[in-house]
């Protein structure tokens, strides 16, 4: 059976990333995504997900890197890290999220992907691990980005 594939996004404005507060569940703060719909293509769902969720349209995010986990039910998850500007104008949140903030990724990375997180949820140590890899690149683009300033 084919793994699931999901595309979030570093959604970068004023060197902060945005993230999301889930509306159910553990009310996790994540980044703009989802899963690809049938035939689309990991940027295109990146897009896609990132207008569904905040209502910033998006053009042509960079692909930080492709990575895989295994989700709380025990099943593979083929991911694709993306980073893009965001584009003037507000965030208009969809029904899958209470709440919205921008965060450094220093502090994203303290409070959401620790290394703490590992010996706590110790099931999930690999999705952890691969946010914080994500949050190290998304560092890396924005240092670039600073530079060619």
């Amino acid at each position: 059976m084919e793994p699931a594939a999901r595309s979030h996004v570093f959604v970068v404005r004023d060197g902060k990333i945005l993230v999301l507060q889930q509306a159910g569940g553990m009310r996790w703060w994540e980044h703009p995504g989802g899963t690809l719909e049938s035939g689309e293509s990991e940027q295109d769902a990146a897009v896609r997900e990132t207008f569904e969720e905040t209502g910033l349209r998006i053009e042509a995010p960079d692909l930080l890197r492709t990575w895989s986990y295994r989700n709380a039910r025990g099943d593979h998850v083929r991911c694709y890290a993306f980073v893009a500007e965001a584009p003037e104008g507000g965030i208009h949140l969809s029904a899958e999220h209470t709440a919205y903030a921008w965060m450094s990724i220093d502090d994203y990375e303290l409070q959401y992907c620790n290394e703490g997180f590992d010996e706590a949820i110790p099931h999930r140590a690999d999705f952890f691990a691969g946010m914080r890899e994500n949050c190290y690149i998304a560092r890396k683009w924005l240092f670039t980005r600073r530079v060619a300033s």
